[in-house]
């Protein structure tokens, strides 16, 4: 069962994390904001609290990551009736029931076709079936080693967990997409999460279970 408790404990993990490695990667090329992502960071809350993640998806904190605020609830449900117009020609209704949604973030979820899925969902689901396709097309068989680089909050891989035998994953982000992650992440992993610091030794590792 996922707890207040544990919420915390990842949000503390991973922000020891990015403070004890800050300064080393501040002297990197990859750890340079760019303009872009600095743009997003600005039009967004970042690092929420424990009371902020638990509606992070509902209140617009995952903005160019994730859900985009509407503004209105008519605006969410009209957004999402175009999302499932488009996506519907890209994923069959049955393999968005195939994979559940999380709870996390308490997201803003409509139906369409009998099934209940925020706007967000329907389109990490393309992503998910194109990885699937990519698999079949290269005859990998057995667990896959994954490594997504910007996860965001982990939509795409929480759906990948459901969909296919995946042995480890490995994410690379930006240090306020990453703690969003790690707020996250856990639910769907029943192995060891570790926070690899510079320059690449995994220094500390988190136990945790669904």
């Amino acid at each position: 069962m996922i707890s207040v408790d544990s919420i915390k404990a990842r949000q503390q993990f991973v922000q020891q994390a990015i403070e004890r490695n800050a300064e080393a990667s501040a002297a990197t090329a990859a750890g340079k904001t760019s303009d872009f992502w600095a743009d997003m960071f600005r039009q967004r809350r970042n690092y929420p609290d424990l009371n902020q993640i638990m509606v992070c998806r509902r209140e617009g904190m995952l903005f160019g990551i994730g859900d985009d605020p509407q503004g209105t609830f008519e605006r969410e449900q009209a957004y999402s009736a175009r999302i499932h117009h488009m996506f519907a020609r890209m994923v069959s209704n049955e393999f968005v029931t195939s994979l559940p949604e999380t709870d996390f973030g308490a997201p803003l979820v409509f139906e369409h076709d009998g099934v209940c899925r925020s706007a967000n969902f329907r389109m990490n689901a393309a992503t998910t079936q194109r990885v699937m396709e990519f698999l079949d097309l290269y005859g990998k068989r057995g667990p896959v080693r994954f490594l997504e680089i910007g996860p965001g909050w982990g939509s795409c891989v929480h759906q990948l967990h459901h969909a296919i035998d995946i042995e480890s994953c490995t994410i690379v982000d930006l240090p306020e997409n990453l703690y969003d992650f790690f707020a996250f992440g856990p639910r769907w992993t029943t192995t060891r999460i570790g926070m690899a610091d510079l320059p690449g030794q995994t220094t500390a590792a988190l136990h945790d279970r669904p």
